[in-house]
């Protein structure tokens, strides 16, 4: 249920985002209001305006809104903010909603933002290696904070 004061809250923060001529005019009516709030919130991810679109979903949520693709749209912006375990943690909660396309959706989501934790994974320790290169305490060290990484290991026994 939206409350009077989770309304005016999340007009400020319209305000503060600059997106308040695009929802100033929406009725007070839920449903319309978190349409009208998602249309916006992915205009924002497509603008890669992920902080911006995480504070229109956050305030929405505090204001009352529950429709679950605010859910949807909050991990979106997590992920593209690299926030994997949160947005990862939203689409799995999501998985047993009952929306089969909301179902659906939540799956590819997982997959790929799977895939992007991992590629962002192997970026930090490409970096790390060759910072620790030549340098046998720093690829032990290394190593047991990646123990799993097989290039890790590759480049302890080359050493």
């Amino acid at each position: 249920m939206l409350s009077l004061v989770g309304y005016v809250s999340m007009k400020r923060t319209w305000s503060s985002l600059g997106v308040d001529q695009y929802l100033s005019s929406v009725s007070l009516n839920a449903e319309e209001l978190t349409q009208a709030i998602l249309r916006v919130a992915y205009s924002l991810l497509k603008q890669a305006k992920y902080e911006e679109t995480f504070d229109l979903i956050s305030s929405a949520r505090r204001a009352g809104l529950t429709d679950l693709w605010l859910a949807d749209c909050e991990a979106r912006a997590l992920l593209f903010q690299n926030e994997f375990g949160k947005a990862i943690a939203i689409w799995q909660s999501l998985l047993g909603s009952g929306d089969e396309r909301l179902e659906r959706n939540s799956q590819q989501m997982l997959s790929y933002s799977s895939r992007r934790k991992k590629d962002a994974e192997d970026q930090r320790i490409d970096a790390q290696l060759v910072d620790a290169r030549g340098d046998l305490n720093a690829l032990l060290d290394l190593w047991t904070q990646c123990p799993d990484s097989t290039r890790v290991e590759q480049a302890v026994y080359a050493l």
